[in-house]
């Protein structure tokens, strides 16, 4: 008390006191006796001290400062750092797994690498090279392994989730290919030593999606797509459901003889991504929503028996009408989780430059079509998806990219208590944001260090260590630890 009394006395007397020698004088930094607070300091979210003295913690944070693990790609053009994922444990030591891939549209043959969440504990160092699995390719910069993977729920009932991975070739030379390791994953895999395949000449391989339940059978299944299949009309594009006790067959499978396969109309393109709708009519089975590239719907279909059958989109259970065409990167619906605590999981739904929409699961009730533009909630951002509850309050929380593809990037976070019933979620209402740049990717909804609290990967598939031509574009990715 003494010390700061002394300082405020030097400063009236006229002198320039900056006591901590931070380069911030008493009177702009909000503690001149911790150089670690200053106006121009990384903010570090989560530490519960406003280090940039704006009077608020978790606000403008920096990503590198506030991450528990960095991991730096050096490859030209290897956009590495999207997709990335956390969820399911693949690697069988009873903890949720981050896994990180390239961009489609790489220079490189493509990797997916694994990490278990016990790499993320105090003491521990985890870098680039520590992963505990990886799939990679070994035949040329052609071959994309990774463009789409997921982290599957256990499928064969050993306890264990399973590795599902999408491979296509940009020039037709070989066939497009899901690739799935069965749990638990380990070492380096390539890709013809996949425990199960799903092959053929015009799909899938461009989405994938590992999913809770869609059957009731109490494993974990899968949904894929192709968006350029013909199977139903010409590039109307094709999803399939796959229950996952068909993989304990391993080895080649037939898409033909696997699930249910879903087509598009003529140029639709069916099948660019497909996700999660989490449970929207509360039976107890998984949701699964798929988006058409070229056509103005997205379409959901609720869990039940998967029969070797094939019918229509517009045999949907749920048809969001309405275009998104002017989205910067267009997405399929994907669940909120039950943000309002109904008992009904919630949905956002991209809704092209408008933002994206929430609509709750109640309001879904006895729909069969509804326009994205009547959604509950405006997400006045773009991007929006759950990701898990990192601020441990109960319910998940939202993500949201502002500036998506900009230098000026950054990443909202949005608690669950704090979205409104109707209205518009906007920064104003974020606990923690990032200042990231350079395209973001970022997923959540696993605890990786078994703290109660959910975690956070973001993804700058965009980033460039230096100037130099070796390292344009080779990508970063971070981990986050929720608080």
């Amino acid at each position: 008390m003494r010390s700061t009394l002394a300082l405020w006395l030097l400063a009236l007397s006229g002198c320039v006191v900056d006591a901590d020698d931070d380069g911030s004088p008493l009177g702009e930094d909000c503690d001149d006796l911790d150089a670690s607070r200053w106006p121009e300091a990384d903010e570090i979210c989560g530490d519960g001290v406003d280090s940039n003295c704006d009077g608020e913690d978790s606000v403008g944070c920096s990503v590198e400062a506030s991450a528990r693990a960095v991991f730096e790609y050096s490859a030209h053009d290897a956009y590495w750092g999207w997709p990335a994922v956390i969820g399911s444990d693949v690697t069988g030591d009873g903890r949720d797994d981050v896994a990180i891939g390239m961009l489609v549209g790489a220079t490189w043959p493509g990797v997916v690498e694994v990490w278990s969440g016990d790499n993320f504990d105090p003491g521990s160092t985890p870098d680039l090279f520590t992963s505990d699995c990886a799939v990679f390719d070994h035949t040329d910069a052609d071959t994309h392994t990774g463009v789409a993977f997921d982290l599957m729920p256990d499928s064969d009932g050993d306890g264990v989730g399973e590795l599902v991975v999408a491979r296509y070739s940009a020039s037709d030379t070989v066939n497009r290919e899901v690739l799935f390791v069965m749990g638990p994953c380990d070492g380096g895999i390539y890709p013809e030593d996949a425990d199960a395949t799903v092959a053929g000449d015009s799909g899938p391989g461009s989405s994938v999606a590992g999913l809770s339940d869609l059957d009731g059978d109490g494993l974990g299944d899968a949904a894929f797509g192709w968006r350029y299949d013909s199977v139903g009309a010409r590039y109307g594009g094709a999803a399939w459901l796959l229950s996952g006790t068909t993989l304990a067959e391993g080895g080649d499978l037939d898409p033909d003889d696997l699930g249910l396969l879903i087509v598009g109309d003529e140029g639709d393109e069916l099948g660019w991504d497909l996700r999660s709708a989490g449970d929207l009519n509360g039976d107890g089975l998984t949701d699964v929503a798929i988006a058409a590239d070229e056509a103005d719907e997205d379409v959901v279909f609720f869990g039940g028996d998967i029969e070797v059958a094939t019918v229509a989109s517009s045999d949907a259970d749920l048809v969001f009408t309405g275009s998104a065409l002017d989205s910067l990167l267009p997405y399929a619906p994907e669940s909120a989780g039950d943000l309002d605590g109904d008992g009904l999981d919630d949905l956002v739904v991209d809704r092209g430059s408008a933002g994206d929409g929430l609509f709750w699961g109640a309001s879904l009730e006895g729909e069969s079509s509804i326009s994205r533009g009547s959604s509950d909630v405006l997400i006045d951002t773009m991007w929006a998806r759950s990701v898990g509850d990192l601020d441990g309050d109960g319910l998940p929380d939202i993500a949201a990219c502002t500036a998506c593809l900009d230098e000026e990037a950054g990443i909202i976070l949005v608690s669950g208590v704090d979205v409104p019933a109707t209205g518009t979620v906007d920064d104003a209402l974020t606990y923690g944001s990032f200042d990231t740049g350079i395209w973001t990717a970022y997923a959540g909804g696993g605890d990786l260090d078994a703290d109660g609290y959910d975690d956070l990967v973001i993804g700058q598939p965009g980033y460039s260590a230096t100037d130099g031509y070796s390292d344009e574009h080779a990508g970063r990715a971070f981990i986050l630890l929720g608080w």
